[in-house]
């Protein structure tokens, strides 16, 4: 059985996630889409995400947790995966592009049989959460952004061909200097996520 978690603060994320998640995933899977009450620091959401993972996962069983605002984007995604699970411990987002992140898995994408121990930390000043340990590159595969155009070098990020992460899905980032450019670009995902992600891609 395949695990799906995801951490959301309120409503905006949840309907175009299970749609790709529905889209993309053909074996047996159940997402779990857990609801995160406002003012709940992100470490924290992805701790009580794995205790309820714990609750309802076998050994034999995959786990995955998604950001909010990430989801697949490939069918064989789990089969991508799974390949790379034989000799890693879990599979994940590496954030290449992100000073702060350039070296550690990032919990938009992770990935990892439920056999295996997984646990979270934090880094730099706004305490992001990451995957712990994952500073050893040699334990995980990191899948890095791929992107065939690019509309901002932060949002809007295909990794691995596999996984599309909006970035800052749910939080205000208007007044950050950083993302302000990479705004204007809302609407056009809102109007069809589909065609937007297509574009990313070049196809």
């Amino acid at each position: 059985m395949l695990w799906i978690i995801s951490p959301h603060l309120g409503d905006d994320w949840r309907s175009v996630q299970k749609y790709f998640v529905s889209k993309y995933t053909s074996q047996k899977y159940k997402l779990i889409q857990f609801p995160v009450p406002n003012g709940v620091k992100h470490i924290k959401a992805l701790n009580k995400c794995m205790k309820v993972l714990k609750k309802f996962v076998k050994p034999d069983d995959l786990c995955v947790v998604f950001d909010s605002d990430a989801w697949p984007v490939n069918k064989n995604w789990i089969k991508i995966c799974s390949a790379y699970l034989k000799e890693k411990k879990y599979c994940a987002v590496q954030r290449t592009e992100a000073d702060d992140g350039r070296h550690i898995a990032h919990p938009c994408f992770v990935c990892w049989p439920a056999s295996r121990n997984l646990e979270w930390a934090t880094h730099g000043p706004a305490k992001n959460p990451h995957v712990k340990g994952s500073e050893n590159q040699n334990i995980w595969k990191g899948f890095k952004r791929t992107n065939a155009h690019e509309l901002h070098p932060r949002l809007y990020s295909i990794y691995g061909n596999i996984v599309y992460h909006h970035g800052a899905g749910s939080r205000d980032v208007s007044g950050e200097h950083k993302f302000v450019k990479g705004l204007q670009y809302q609407t056009d995902f809102w109007a069809n996520p589909g065609k937007f992600i297509r574009r990313l891609r070049d196809e």
